[in-house]
């Protein structure tokens, strides 16, 4: 072998050696990225809600506050972090705030879904770095993540044995006793040691619901399925559901509602039937039809009112009727002497979406066990519900 080839060879090794340490040494002392005032804005949110979790049961634990300076450490390591600004991130995770500062903190970003993930995931971090996560943290998971959602907050409610009101930081303890005393409306099946958590009712505050009611077809339909018993009560002879949004029905919703009418038409002691069409074509065909024997039924509420005020029982018992101007209207206009003949409502849907999407935040903290498929419908179903928008026709 050529000694001088072996030489030349050697030097060029030498100088592609050089060249690539070279630029290896050169990316690794670029510059950082400046935090800019946006990230910071994200930080705080971030730090904000590790302070929350952290703080849940009253004390940071070496695990948590780890966790939190690890993250502080990923950070400076991608950007260029002031002092001042790693000061002030770690003040608002030993010293953490309230929901409403958080939420106040929320508006200074733009918040997508991608974000809302983050900051949750930022949470667990936490809340899961002990290894493991009590009733206080997941609760308090869910009422931050209605904050991220601009919901309002939820006053949720535990039953305990001991009888003894205990106020946590995002939920309350109390006896069956005290319950039954603060929310006299709720059915004894809900005031079981069985619920994990109880909520005020989206539109009645006197009655205490599960999460997995809001996510039920009993909950979802129980707007038009008291309109529509209103209206048979007050001796209705058809009503004609015309659905105005662009989505018709699903076929369990049809089956819900002809199960509703068949119990409507036992009552009554005569026949009620209902034609469902499934028609796109155009909302001036019915996609639902109630008749009901109503001849009869008006004649006995025609005399019974002259002697009892019957539409203030029916709003009483009522959910969703009394809270509505039109529908107050529509049941007294049924009871008064100068007697209501044809009736034409229409109703959105839309807080019923809401109270739903609650539901589907308090399943994804983890605050109630839940079946797959029902996991995987909740989104199809809030989509559903919140375009929804119906006209009722009522003849007597």
């Amino acid at each position: 072998m050529n000694p001088y080839l072996i030489g030349a060879a050697g030097t060029a090794l030498g100088a592609v050696g050089k060249f690539a340490y070279d630029k290896y040494t050169e990316n690794d002392s670029q510059p950082k990225s400046v935090l800019s005032k946006e990230m910071k804005n994200i930080e705080e949110v971030k730090c904000s809600v590790m302070g929350l979790a952290a703080s849940a049961n009253g004390v940071i634990k070496p695990q948590e506050k780890d966790s939190f300076q690890s993250h502080l450490g990923d950070l400076s390591n991608v950007y260029e972090v002031e002092d001042e600004t790693l000061n002030r991130l770690s003040d608002l995770f030993e010293n953490a705030i309230g929901l409403k500062q958080l939420a106040a903190k929320c508006n200074s970003i733009e918040l997508s879904d991608e974000l809302k993930e983050e900051i949750l995931l930022s949470y667990d971090e936490i809340s899961k770095s002990d290894g493991q996560v009590d009733d206080i943290e997941l609760a308090l998971r869910f009422q931050i993540s209605l904050v991220l959602n601009n919901f309002e907050d939820v006053q949720l409610v535990k039953l305990n044995s001991s009888g003894e009101e205990i106020k946590h930081i995002a939920y309350t303890e109390m006896g069956v006793v005290n319950a039954k005393n603060q929310y006299p409306k709720t059915l004894e099946q809900y005031l079981s040691s069985d619920t994990k958590f109880l909520i005020p009712h989206p539109a009645d505050k006197l009655q205490l619901v599960p999460f997995e009611y809001l996510l039920s077809e009993d909950f979802a339909n129980s707007k038009e399925s008291e309109f529509i018993e209103a209206a048979r009560l007050a001796g209705a002879k058809r009503i004609k559901v015309f659905n105005l949004s662009s989505k018709t029905f699903s076929e369990k919703d049809n089956k819900s509602a002809q199960v509703n009418v068949e119990k409507s038409g036992v009552d009554v002691g005569g026949s009620a039937s209902k034609n469902q069409n499934n028609s796109n074509e155009s909302y001036l065909q019915a996609h639902q039809e109630y008749e009901f024997q109503g001849y009869q039924h008006a004649l006995r509420t025609k005399f019974l009112s002259l002697f009892q005020d019957l539409s203030r029982g029916v709003l009483e018992r009522s959910t969703y009727l009394k809270q509505d101007d039109k529908m107050v209207s529509f049941v007294n206009s049924c009871y008064c002497f100068n007697r209501i003949k044809k009736f034409q409502l229409e109703i959105k849907s839309k807080e019923i979406a809401d109270s739903i999407e609650t539901a589907k935040l308090a399943l994804d903290s983890k605050m109630f066990k839940s079946c797959a498929q029902v996991k995987a419908n909740v989104e199809t179903d809030i989509q559903t519900i919140r375009e929804q928008v119906k006209r009722y026709e009522v003849e007597f």
